[in-house]
């Protein structure tokens, strides 16, 4: 952590743990109030819309990159490892 980061979270750390509680809590709900929650929730409606039409259209839930991942999976599946997601 650079200098100025470090001397930031000294500053937070040493305050009020219940003030700062209060504080978080009202920034959150201003963003709620501007319609941050309802714009994160349909930007994730888009997102796994995505992955349903990916899937649909190659049976896999990704388009980008697909034949690495097809290639991986190849890999995976003739070395008896476990096929995780994205690795």
């Amino acid at each position: 952590m650079d200098g100025a980061a470090r001397e930031l979270a000294g500053q937070i750390a040493r305050m009020p743990a219940f003030g700062l509680r209060q504080a978080k809590r009202a920034v959150n709900q201003t963003q709620d109030v501007q319609g941050f929650h309802a714009a994160v929730q349909s930007v994730f409606d888009i997102h796994q819309t995505g992955h349903g039409n990916a899937l649909s259209v190659s049976g896999y839930p990704i388009l980008a990159k697909l034949d690495e991942m097809k290639e991986k999976l190849r890999q995976a599946s003739t070395s008896g490892r476990p096929r995780a997601a994205g690795g």
